[in-house]
């Protein structure tokens, strides 16, 4: 009998030093995400003013599909790059995040130049500026055009996905889209346009890079 009970005791000690660990690790992991949350204060009240515009949605599914889109806007604004250049305004910034290779250059018949990439890579602003446009077009995909406050505008086309709305502030070198391969494309790339005064002009010379850079 007194072995049974000493069994007895061993065992309720191990059961219980072993809650007691699965409850000190959940503390410490409530304790970590806590002071993540309260370390992104400025994101969560940006994301509850975001979703307060949502609650007029027309149904669950609307609602559910804005709300993705939404989260995924504010993490890649978020993650934009904090950079200062020289010329903030000149869209002389490469347009592409990521691998790219100049698949068309620019003519009087193609008034871009392609950059054939993966689909789903990031497409940055040229230079700072506003949102003139987002838009679907049947040849062009979906587009974003951006006016840069000085007589330039880029037009980014063919887009599969884009995170930035018309009236909307940008940063040189911010996210403003994914690439891909929509429109009248045979393959993803990223059409991509600059006017002067509505003129086209040659991307390559503003962007300083010749026709063979790239992967």
């Amino acid at each position: 009998m007194k072995k049974f009970l000493l069994i007895l005791l061993i065992t309720s000690i191990g059961i219980s030093f072993y809650f007691y660990q699965q409850n000190n690790k959940l503390r410490l992991m409530l304790i970590e995400r806590g002071e993540k949350i309260s370390g992104n204060d400025k994101y969560v009240e940006m994301l509850t003013k975001k979703i307060e515009l949502l609650r007029n949605a027309t149904s669950k599914s609307s609602k559910e599909e804005n709300l993705e889109d939404l989260l995924e806007k504010i993490s890649f604004k978020e993650k934009a790059e904090k950079k200062s250049y020289a010329n903030p305004n000149t869209p002389d910034l490469i347009p592409i995040n990521g691998k790219y290779k100049i698949s068309q250059k620019f003519s009087s018949k193609h008034p871009a130049v392609d950059f054939a990439t993966q689909t789903g890579t990031k497409i940055i602003s040229a230079a700072d500026g506003e949102v003139l446009s987002v838009y679907e077009d049947k040849h062009y995909g979906n587009v974003v055009i951006i006016d840069h406050f000085n007589d330039y505008a880029t037009l980014y086309a063919h887009l599969q996905k884009t995170f930035v709305e018309m009236g909307e502030t940008l940063k040189k070198g911010q996210t403003i889209a994914l690439s891909g391969n929509t429109g009248n494309s045979t393959a993803p790339h990223l059409h991509f346009e600059i006017m002067i005064n509505g003129e086209n002009v040659d991307p390559l010379n503003i962007l300083k890079i010749n026709a063979h850079e790239g992967i």
